[in-house]
């Protein structure tokens, strides 16, 4: 049969959402241009535009991607959207592989450091351990794949970048 051919005009992220809408598509992949990976965090191109507006996940693809992915990162916030980009994540994965949960916070830090702001840092550091098994849980199972847990401190984007993940 020929290829069907449909022109539609308006924002390139707001027609592909919608059309993966139509076609019920259960994930959306993209090419990614040679643009450095900071570029690609925090601009507003067609990937980023689209996966904003897609109810489905987003797969963003280099020219140098080979195979199933052996190594994964999936920064978390421990929030539903992170579980589902997690799952999403899951089925890309080869056998064996890899999959990195990253979560990254600031401690609470104020001009006028107190005992109670303290503790309350603490707490927090203190609940990651049970917040990451809750976020495991609702995972599912990850049969094959070796689950590794990151609680940092830090800028989350520069920290999730700077992982070194090659072992």
């Amino acid at each position: 049969p020929e290829p069907r051919v449909e022109v539609r005009y308006g924002e390139t992220g707001v027609q592909l959402a919608e059309l993966a809408s139509e076609l019920d598509a259960r994930l959306i992949v993209m090419g990614i241009g040679p643009y450095a990976v900071r570029h690609r965090l925090f601009s507003t191109g067609t990937v980023w535009n689209t996966s904003h507006r897609a109810s489905q996940p987003v797969l963003a693809v280099s020219e140098h991607a080979r195979g199933l992915a052996r190594v994964a990162v999936v920064a978390t916030d421990f929030s539903p959207e992170s579980i589902t980009a997690a799952r999403a994540a899951l089925p890309l994965l080869a056998d064996g592989a890899i999959l990195h949960l990253v979560h990254v916070w600031r401690r609470v830090a104020t001009a006028f450091p107190s005992a109670e702001l303290a503790q309350l840092n603490e707490r927090y550091a203190a609940s990651l351990s049970e917040q990451f098994q809750r976020f495991r849980t609702a995972l599912g199972r990850c049969e094959g794949i070796v689950v590794e847990t990151h609680a940092l401190e830090g800028a989350p984007a520069e920290v999730v970048l700077a992982i070194d993940v090659e072992r």
